[in-house]
């Protein structure tokens, strides 16, 4: 899975929409039941170093799903005139930060107090959105770790 950070070195417009709609602000987080059945959660990732961090509490379904299954969609809440855009979406794989030195790193950035609660690095894996391209207006633009970046430009 790529990091936060090869994610803006691959697609540095897409990332940067990303961060804007991403960082400290509420966005839905989907994970699976153990049933296999899709949850959604309202959570607030945050960047921290090279990585995109999820905060969960220990006894939070969140923690249970991803634990069991990785596998996660996250979503930014849209708001209308708020963000230039619009829609943006990341899936991938989420890896529970165990090592102390990690974690501190990642707890150094946090909105929250250090030993809160429990901390997953999200990979990316694939990410769709709209962004503005100054000159050529809207765009779809896509991002896979496999096949790297694209965009169509849907005017203005």
């Amino acid at each position: 899975m790529a990091t936060w950070q090869d994610f803006e070195q691959q697609a540095p417009a897409l990332a940067a929409a990303g961060r804007e709609r991403l960082d400290r602000k509420i966005a839905f987080l989907a994970t699976l039941r153990k049933d296999g059945s899709p949850r959604l959660h309202p959570v607030r990732p945050f960047l921290a170093g090279k990585q995109l961090i999820l905060f969960s509490s220990p006894p939070s379904p969140k923690t249970a799903d991803l634990r069991r299954d990785p596998r996660f969609s996250l979503h930014p809440t849209y708001i209308e005139g708020g963000q230039t855009g619009g829609e943006l979406l990341l899936s991938g794989t989420a890896r529970e930060i165990l090592d102390p030195d990690e974690e501190t790193e990642a707890e150094a950035d946090a909105p929250f107090p250090a030993g809160a609660g429990v901390l997953f690095a999200l990979g990316l894996e694939r990410a769709v959105g709209l962004i503005d391209l100054p000159e050529e207006g809207l765009a779809r633009a896509r991002w896979s770790e496999a096949a790297g970046f694209s965009q169509d430009v849907l005017g203005t």
